[in-house]
């Protein structure tokens, strides 16, 4: 089908302006942020559909790994073959039984390279068909050598001290005024 330039300047122009306007109309989701300081534990929460049907399978992945899989539940248990060995012996979900689809993940002694995104994959049975869901999570870990001052403290003390210096201030002013009328022996 021949067609001229202005035919495809405005098809152009209609596919920029409907990818814009879907782009603003339907956002995709920012993961939620979890933070935790290095050396403790995190719960990471993922919640799967209660009315899909019985778990098949939980997958958590950290994808910016070579061995995405952190941890795998599948045929009624836990799969340790495949999981990433920085993560062996530090996750477990936080309800074995994951009753009301709580599939979400405890990490243990969290470390600096634990940072980034994990994804919480669900396969559920219902039916013949089965349905994944899946939930991205920023992990933010921040180092407890570093120490973290808190701030509002630190102003309430600062305005206390400023607070103290003017007293003493106009104390010492007004001591300096009362002398300079009194004789000096007074003061």
């Amino acid at each position: 089908i021949p067609a001229n330039n202005n035919t495809l300047f405005f098809l152009v122009s209609f596919l920029i302006l409907t990818l814009s306007l879907c782009s603003v109309l339907f956002p995709l989701p920012d993961p939620e942020i979890v933070t935790v300081l290095s050396g403790q534990n995190v719960i990471l929460p993922c919640q799967a559909l209660r009315d899909k049907g019985s778990l098949r399978a939980v997958a958590w992945t950290k994808p910016d790994l070579q061995n995405k899989n952190v941890y795998l539940y599948r045929d009624g248990r836990f799969d340790p073959a495949d999981q990433n060995p920085s993560f062996k012996n530090r996750v477990d979900l936080q309800d074995r039984q994951m009753k009301d689809g709580d599939v979400s993940l405890i990490l243990k002694d969290v470390m600096i390279n634990d940072a980034g995104k994990y994804e919480c994959s669900v396969i559920q049975k219902k039916d013949l068909s089965p349905s994944t869901t899946t939930i991205t999570l920023d992990l933010r870990v921040i180092n407890s050598k570093v120490v973290l001052l808190d701030w509002p403290l630190v102003c309430i003390f600062l305005l206390c001290f400023l607070l103290l210096l003017l007293f003493c201030s106009y104390r010492k002013f007004k001591e300096n005024s009362q002398c300079s009328n009194q004789p000096h022996f007074f003061c």
